[in-house]
């Protein structure tokens, strides 16, 4: 699902062998692992708060040996890493849920070498997202949403859908010349694989009853209650996104060359 997300950020990024980049809410480290082998032999940090997650980034890091790249577990809103420590800093779903995006991006702004960039991808409105609208509309008879969900009042997912508020907090941070520009990839959503037919299924689950005691009408797709059929249809959902670009003359003052929202949605910066 993620795969040509973290394609765009990469390339809005423009990494370089020799690079020092800093990876932030890299998670289990895909994103880390990726810019590290373009970047090599510079060195590539991730940094998340979840200890789970960066114990399996460092377990697939070591898999797959890689020794330029580093994790630790910090808050980017208040962990000082120097200044002009990193020549690029970037982001895939990791920048919306900060308490002080402001002081967060300050931070990076400081740790950034003057010229560096800043690449990340974030969610635009919920409503543009159909990989989300479909199954929570299915799930809703059901199961009600949460009150706050698609709020963009932040900190949440959808914190950075609107493209005013993220030119703001930018430009409040340091960083200059942002441009946005959407992106339209495809991307599969329930799974991977070969594509199951309901031909390919014993005749008996199709008609078990599941958990909430309803029939089951599809064994893979996006979302329980959905029909195989409409589930097939969902993968293929497109996703929309924009990009955003920042540069700056002073040396003082970073530069960030792109930014892109995702529609289904994302955005990506770049200094």
């Amino acid at each position: 699902m993620h795969q040509p997300f973290t394609a765009m950020l990469l390339d809005a990024a423009g990494l370089r062998a020799g690079q020092r980049v800093l990876d932030v809410g890299c998670g289990a480290g895909g994103t880390t692992r990726a810019a590290a082998r373009l970047t090599a032999p510079g060195e590539v940090t991730g940094v998340d708060l979840s200890a789970p997650m960066l114990e399996l980034a460092r377990a697939s890091a070591q898999e797959a040996g890689l020794g330029n790249v580093a994790f630790h577990q910090d808050d980017v809103q208040v962990r000082r890493f120097g200044a002009d420590r990193f020549d690029a800093v970037i982001s895939r779903f990791g920048v919306m849920f900060f308490e002080d995006p402001v002081a967060a991006f300050t931070n990076l702004a400081s740790a950034t070498r003057p010229g560096g960039r800043l690449a990340f991808v974030c969610w635009q409105p919920l409503a543009t997202n159909e990989w989300l609208t479909l199954p929570e509309a299915a799930l809703a008879a059901h199961v009600p949403p949460p009150d706050d969900f698609g709020t963009q009042d932040g900190p949440g997912m959808f914190a950075f859908a609107d493209e005013a508020r993220v030119r703001s907090v930018l430009a409040a941070a340091g960083w200059q010349e942002a441009t946005v520009t959407p992106h339209h990839p495809s991307i599969l959503v329930g799974g991977g694989g070969r594509r199951r037919r309901r031909g390919d299924v014993p005749a008996d689950r199709h008609d078990r009853p599941n958990h909430a005691g309803q029939r089951r009408r599809g064994h893979h797709g996006p979302g329980p209650g959905l029909a195989p059929r409409r589930a097939r249809r969902t993968r293929g959902r497109r996703r929309r996104g924009i990009s955003a670009q920042e540069s700056g003359s002073s040396r003082r003052q970073p530069r960030a060359t792109k930014s892109t929202f995702l529609d289904q949605d994302s955005l990506i910066k770049e200094r």
